[in-house]
């Protein structure tokens, strides 16, 4: 991504130890060209130019592969190939034998590299991707244990597991920096041992660190002398990366979009030359096999948890949002496809695999951090919103499949069937919208002919005596199941009150309000205020003046100055009371930033919703909501299948991706964040968004950045830049003890995958009014990643998110004929029961056969 900044031109300098010496010593040499999906923009203003690139990069390679028996490379991602062999597919019997013959090596075989911060599901899939696609291409199975993910940010502790169940043995981690691997105590060759005693041999040698251009040396300097100088270059990267570690060393020669020389091979032959060490050109799997038998180090937890701080909430975060939307789309969809397929519904694998390459791909960490072109942004991101659209019209039509069977002739008005995603019974809000006549009013009604809470917004007047109605209404829906409604148009009765108080109040919780923010939470079930208001209010808008640094605008060199919203008055302010939900309400503008905020308090749960949009064009802003508590706790947080604790206060902020220091206590989580003691806590989580601070006992989402095009150079589009009008989704949920006690993890769960209504005819039916097709029963703890079919098998991937040892039943409407336990993979690893036991931490995949 960043070669041009290369770890010998940023690392800070080593003390190089006074006996090292390079005779006798074995160096793996590893060519490689990083090949993003964007970032490339030197190449042209599209993808399209870098996709043509990327092809020149492929034809160097099978140049010197046909010319020069020794060499060897490898490629890391399906996207570089799969044009390739789209534009010549003359040439494929030349990439197979290459591959046939042990001159490439895919590593890993995946869609595209990520940062971690992607869900487990997105990683798992890219995998399966990978290895499909390879098959077709190569004509063979790709077999590698090695999983390369240079240039990439958030390896979490997850990651050993997941990596282990994928087949993968071996790990190359990317950034951070040297500075922070350091600090921490990092060797360049270790032990990464996960949440669950799983363990993976690293060594995270660079790809740019022993990189070295001979056309620059060899245009200055007759062959000998800039071979010469050469090894020179890369002998120093070996010393200062290894030190006194024994060998063999992995050496990796490479950089953006490298272009193999022509003479690269001849470089190495005459290092060997030299007499001094035993060079091989190998791919990574020939090094490593030779780590198991060193002494290494054990490191545990996080690597790197911080990734890029200073670019969470650029532009809104608008691609990692749309991909995170579009992967909860295609998880719910793929349930309720998946139960729809065991009653006789046909599953559309072929769309849901496509689907999936795009998501993956979309991950790239150069393309979901946002670094394309502003065409390329937008075509990108309607790709995505017509994918969630397609996956959402999936879930509708399975569920209507399972409508067109159930018995609604009770109705007395219009049926509404509810789906739940989720394993659990549930009690939640769920919206539909219709055009009702001007002076009436809406109620629904259970099977069972009871009223169910309603609430009913008018939300458009058609003239004629019509109007547009959203009725939302509480159901109870069991696990991965429905239940029936009916919506009945009757008399018009008195609707929610509107006033000026400053007060929202329900059996959970009292707020009270000053200046837009919130100056009291006050518990009313554990019988606290949560807020220490002494500094910040609650979901104070938090603005600083900060300076990013050029040319591309990663990292903040400087904080300024900063503000905050509650020190000015707002323009309006109201506060509706319904029966399910209330609200307050307030819009105003301070220092040119326009914010409209509603804080929204649910009477069914306790839960504290805020919907926030924020309209900046000033440049160098960094916009946070923050939470000032009034309690001292831990912090914990969410990551993909699991839960660790952060402690801020441990990890180095030191070097180019953490902003060298201006930013501490910046961190990413997957879904939620937990700020808690023993006694009690709060769970924060954003909807589609992963950046957080902490710092004390204050608790902050990063909405927004803005910067100047100045900093961007070739990226100065608008999408970078980050002006314009935001709209954020965020929940608190107060709780009495420990996370692992409370479990507000359900309800971050609910508020993340909500009940999906549709609307039906009436009609007779063999269904029953409500019915669940499967569930997991236990004592909580263990959550559902995913439903998905593939070939004739039905996949339930679930895992333990306490960290305690758990024991659970799958219940099913239909029993399967056949439980089998498989990797991540889908290959069986022994048969089992519906009766299952989870490890802490433990991620289990179960295949189905019916």
């Amino acid at each position: 991504m960043h070669s041009a900044e290369t770890w010998l031109a940023n690392s800070f300098i080593l003390t190089l130890p006074l006996n090292f010496h390079m005779k006798t010593k074995k160096v793996f040499v590893m060519f490689y060209s990083h090949i993003d999906v964007g970032w490339g923009y030197y190449w042209g203003p599209t993808l399209e130019h870098i996709h043509r690139q990327n092809t020149v990069i492929v034809f160097s390679a099978l140049n010197l592969i046909r010319n020069n028996p020794d060499f060897k490379w490898v490629l890391d991602n399906v996207y570089v190939l799969r044009r390739f062999l789209r534009d010549f597919p003359e040439l494929r019997e030349a990439v197979r034998a290459s591959y046939r013959e042990g001159k490439l090596e895919i590593s890993p075989p995946t869609v595209a590299i990520s940062p971690f911060y992607i869900d487990g599901e997105s990683l798992i899939r890219g995998v399966l991707l990978g290895k499909e696609f390879f098959k077709k291409a190569l004509g063979r199975d790709v077999k590698t244990e090695v999983f390369i993910a240079f240039d990439v940010t958030c390896h979490h502790p997850q990651l050993p597991q997941i990596l282990n169940k994928l087949g993968f043995k071996y790990y190359i981690p990317g950034r951070p920096g040297e500075e922070v691997y350091e600090q921490k105590g990092f060797p360049i060759e270790f032990i990464w041992e996960g949440l669950d005693g799983s363990r993976v041999y690293c060594n995270r040698f660079s790809y740019g660190w022993g990189w070295v251009e001979l056309r620059d040396i060899l245009a200055k300097k007759i062959w000998t002398e800039g071979a010469k100088e050469a090894v020179e270059h890369v002998r120093e990267s070996i010393r200062r990366a290894y030190g006194d570690a024994e060998p063999p060393y992995l050496v990796c020669i490479g950089k953006d979009w490298h272009q193999f020389h022509p003479a690269l091979c001849d470089f190495i032959r005459f290092w060997n030359s030299l007499g001094e060490e035993e060079v091989v050109i190998a791919t990574p799997s020939e090094y490593f096999k030779h780590l198991p038998k060193k002494k290494l180090k054990v490191i545990k937890g996080d690597i790197d948890p911080v990734s890029w701080a200073a670019i969470y909430g650029v532009g809104g975060d608008m691609i990692r949002y749309k991909i995170i939307s579009a992967v909860n789309a295609l998880l719910s969809s793929e349930k309720i496809c998946s139960i729809a397929s065991l009653y006789g519904r046909k599953y559309p694998s072929k769309r849901f695999k496509k689907a999936w390459y795009l998501v993956c791909i979309s991950w790239h960490h150069d393309m979901s951090h946002g670094y394309v072109s502003y065409p390329d942004y937008k075509k990108w991101t309607r790709m995505l919103d017509s994918l969630r659209k397609w996956a959402l019209n999936q879930a509708e039509l399975s569920i209507r499949y399972f409508a067109s069977k159930v018995d609604t002739s009770w109705s007395k008005g219009s049926p509404i069937v509810v789906f739940n995603t989720l394993p659990w019974r549930r009690i939640g809000e769920v919206s539909v919208k219709i055009v009702a006549p001007e002076r009436s009013t809406v109620r629904v009604y259970n099977s069972k002919g009871e009223s169910v809470p309603t609430q009913v917004e008018v939300q458009k007047r058609l003239g004629w005596g019509k109007k547009v109605v959203k009725v939302q209404f509480l159901a109870d829906v069991p696990s991965l199941g429905y239940s029936t409604y009916d919506l009945r148009i009757e008399k018009e009765l008195e609707g929610d009150s509107t006033t000026s108080d400053k007060v929202l109040e329900n059996k959970y919780f009292k707020l009270e309000f000053e200046n837009g923010c919130i100056s009291s939470i006050y518990d009313k079930l554990a019988q606290r205020n949560v807020l220490d208001v002494s500094e910040y209010l609650g979901n104070d808008i938090v603005v600083q003046n900060v300076k990013f640094r050029p040319p591309n605008g990663l990292a903040i060199d400087e904080v300024i100055s900063e503000f905050k919203g509650s020190s000015y008055q707002v323009d309006g302010e109201e506060t509706v009371q319904g029966e399910l939900v209330s609200t307050y309400e307030s819009r105003g503008v301070f220092e040119n930033i326009s914010v409209l905020r509603k804080v929204l308090v649910h009477n069914y749960k306790p839960i504290i919703e805020f919907r926030t949009t924020i309209e900046d064009n000033a440049y160098d802003h960094r916009i946070r909501a923050i939470f000032p508590f009034s309690f001292k706790g831990k912090v914990f947080r969410n990551i993909p299948f699991g839960v660790i604790e952060f402690e801020a206060e441990k990890e180095p902020y030191l070097g180019w991706e953490r902003s060298y220091g201006n930013l501490p206590g910046v961190f990413w989580a997957s879904n939620w964040v937990d700020y808690s003691s023993d006694s009690y806590g709060v769970t924060l989580a954003n909807r589609g968004r992963i950046g957080y601070q902490v710092e004390a006992n204050k608790l902050s989402i990063i909405l927004l950045a803005t910067r100047n095009p100045a900093v961007l150079s070739r990226f100065a589009y608008l999408h970078l830049i980050g002006t314009g009008k935001f709209s954020f989704n965020y929940v608190l949920v107060p709780h009495i003890g420990s996370w692992k006690a409370s479990k507000p993890y359900k309800f971050i769960e609910e508020w993340l995958n909500p009940l999906v209504a549709v609307m039906v005819d009436k009609h007779g039916g063999t269904l029953p009014p409500e019915k669940s097709f499967m569930g997991i029963s236990g004592e909580g703890g263990v959550l559902l990643s995913s439903i998905y079919r593939s070939d004739s098998r039905t996949y339930i991937r679930m895992y333990e998110i306490e960290g305690e040892e758990k024991h659970v039943e799958l219940i099913m409407d239909r029993s399967p004929r056949k439980i089998v336990e498989a990797n991540m993979l889908g290959e069986a690893l022994k048969e089992t029961s519906s009766t299952i036991t989870l490890k802490p931490y433990e991620i289990k995949t179960l295949a189905l056969e019916f």
